[in-house]
């Protein structure tokens, strides 16, 4: 039997080199040569423009250009169903959006084409993207339901950006959890879409640079027309018509590859149009794959911060993780080495910052006794509040907070971040299951040692602080042994100054008493030494204690001492928890009104035991 290899040999290499060229050109093979050889990947995403209609002239859009006429063109039904059909002998499965240089709801068969393409194409996924003027709720429900898997708004003024937020918000999870809205800025727009937009940045000497749009997506117009880029307003480079042709041969075809190779070499003399494109290839086109990875960067919240303190630098890593942060607002920003090395954008003007309609939250991170005031204006913006421990410094300040962010429907939060040590949650699920017995004993301590450098600025002074190592540091302890014993149901404690010479105490010692059992804190900042803070659990069963670190240092109790693998940094978890409140308040750990019932056990104490109680009262009437 002849074999293939003796078969080949004995042909004539001219007329080998023509049948492989005849192979090359059809669907299979083409198909099948790219996938074994990974030279042209198929295309990722299709972009299917059904008309040529839109609700704005943008700058930076042909139909804010003066001097175009801009034909109304309607691609037909039949066409449309040959380009899904097209895709479906392929069995695609990447992106389609039903849009392209146009608004898609001003084609009201976007809905049925959208149900059209998920039943024809389960395994491609479908995203949206609009401005919103169109956009209501049973819209964006529809769109949802019928197959959309993302709806992507574009709001191009502060108005438009606050009524799509409401609409989001007023959306059942399933439905706004897949939509997403960003305030978009035409004057900030920097891509001169091949040298159709005379305003901005012209090129004169073409950019030596490769262009990865031509790799990754297959742009559709009305007409059935396929060209090169979404710039290409005039069809310069038009690479073939679906009328005639199917997307795989438009794709794989000479125009394309030829356009593309060259693009792919940096050679942009190749047209026009790419000649006069200011697009480098550091900005050019990122292929993105169906993911929630996706979805979160695309939601990610902004904020700013309040105070370029100790603690803002503490906790600014775990917001980069999380959220981008706009500014960071404080007196000193021209002096703080944190930031700016960092470029994080710096300004004194708070009441700017928060008219920023895109900004989220606000982390409040200044002086103690000025939290209540930049709180309160952030909750009045509309803001969503992150608040530093303690909350403010008087427990009526608290429940103003709290009753403007209720009446707001906004998030008030403080900072506990202990609580979200692993030993914290898990000796408080052992608590409730009876695993101690009866508690008798929640003891804690804190051994500190804070020399005078860390005393200035105004720190240890009730104006700043609004008091002392009770309601500086030791309000973590007093937090963790509410969340382990509840709210006392009496308490007594006493301050006093050992060796600082501070208006307010650097030592103290608090007895409560809790539904069951007693709890004793000692606190100070005079040790000779500093001690991880540790807190002991005693039951009629047995006893435990842990310190800050997630590390047991007592176990006494009548079951096996739990080995867990460290999860990420608690200031990452009280941070990412925070964040995804403001859409499911429920999930909130740390609320404003657990720190109010903390504030007023320390104000109690302070009223009535602190050794220079004319100056407290004074503070505290």
């Amino acid at each position: 039997m002849l074999k293939l290899k003796d078969l080949l040999s004995s042909v004539d290499k001219n007329r080998l080199r023509k049948i492989r060229s005849t192979l090359y050109q059809s669907l299979f093979y083409r198909t099948a040569y790219q996938a074994s050889h990974l030279k042209t990947p198929l295309f990722k995403h299709v972009l299917i423009q059904t008309n040529n209609r839109c609700t704005r002239k943008c700058s930076f859009c042909w139909y804010g250009m003066k001097d175009v006429k801009i034909v109304d063109e309607e691609m037909p039904e039949w066409l449309f169903h040959k380009i899904i059909n097209d895709l479906v002998a392929i069995d695609y499965s990447g992106r389609i959006s039903l849009f392209e240089m146009n608004e898609p709801l001003t084609d009201h068969r976007v809905f049925e084409w959208a149900k059209y393409v998920k039943q024809k194409l389960p395994k491609a996924w479908q995203l949206i993207a609009s401005n919103g003027d169109l956009l209501t709720e049973d819209k964006a429900i529809a769109l949802l339901e019928n197959g959309v898997d993302f709806l992507n708004i574009s709001s191009y003024s502060d108005n438009s950006y606050l009524r799509m937020k409401s609409l989001i918000r007023s959306l059942p999870k399933k439905f706004s959890d897949r939509m997403i809205n960003t305030r978009s800025k035409p004057e900030t727009m920097s891509d001169n879409r091949g040298g159709n937009l005379p305003h901005i940045q012209a090129v004169f000497i073409p950019l030596k640079e490769p262009c990865s749009r031509v790799n990754h997506v297959l742009y559709i117009k009305p007409s059935g027309n396929v060209v090169s880029c979404f710039g290409d307003y005039f069809n310069v480079n038009s690479m073939g018509n679906t009328k005639e042709e199917s997307l795989t041969a438009i794709w794989f075809g000479k125009k394309f590859e030829t356009l593309r190779k060259n693009l792919n070499r940096g050679n942009r003399n190749i047209s026009s149009l790419c000649q006069s494109c200011n697009v480098g290839a550091g900005t050019n086109f990122v292929t993105r794959a169906k993911q929630n990875r996706w979805l979160q960067e695309s939601k990610i919240k902004t904020g700013i911060i309040v105070g370029a303190s100790q603690s803002a630098h503490l906790f600014f890593p775990s917001f980069r993780k999380y959220c981008k942060i706009n500014s960071v607002i404080s007196k000193n920003h021209l002096h703080d080495p944190f930031f700016r090395s960092r470029k994080v954008p710096m300004t004194e003007n708070l009441k700017e910052a928060l008219s920023d309609p895109t900004v989220d939250f606000v982390f409040v991170a200044n002086e103690s006794g000025n939290h209540y005031e930049a709180a309160k204006q952030a909750l009045l913006a509309n803001k969503h509040v992150l608040i530093e421990k303690p909350t403010t410094t008087q427990v009526s300040q608290v429940d103003e907070l709290i009753e403007l962010a209720r009446s707001r429907n906004l998030v008030c939060a403080g900072i506990s971040q202990w609580r979200f040590l692993n030993l914290a949650s898990l000796t408080k699920q052992w608590i409730k299951e009876g695993r101690f017995g009866s508690l008798l004993f929640i003891n804690a301590k804190l051994l500190w040692q804070r020399d005078k450098d860390y005393y200035i600025r105004q720190r240890g002074t009730w104006s700043s602080d609004g008091g002392g190592v009770l309601i500086k540091q030791a309000i973590h302890c007093l937090d963790l042994m509410f969340d382990l014993g509840g709210v006392p149901v009496s308490w007594s404690g006493y301050c006093s100054n050992q060796s600082m010479g501070l208006e307010t105490e650097d030592t103290s010692l608090v007895s409560l008493r809790f539904q069951q059992g007693f709890g004793s804190l000692i606190a100070t900042t005079c040790h000779f030494e500093e001690e991880k803070p540790q807190i002991e659990i005693i039951g009629t069963k047995g006893r435990m204690a842990f310190n800050i670190c997630d590390q047991i240092t007592r176990w006494e109790l009548p079951f096996s001492k739990p080995v867990f693998v460290p999860r990420s940094n608690i200031f990452d978890r009280q941070i990412k928890n925070f964040l995804e409140s403001i859409d499911e308040p429920s999930k909130l750990v740390v609320t404003a009104p657990q720190g109010r019932e903390i504030l007023a056990v320390i104000e109690d104490i302070y009223k009535k035991s602190f050794l220079r109680a004319d100056t407290q009262n004074e503070i505290l009437k």
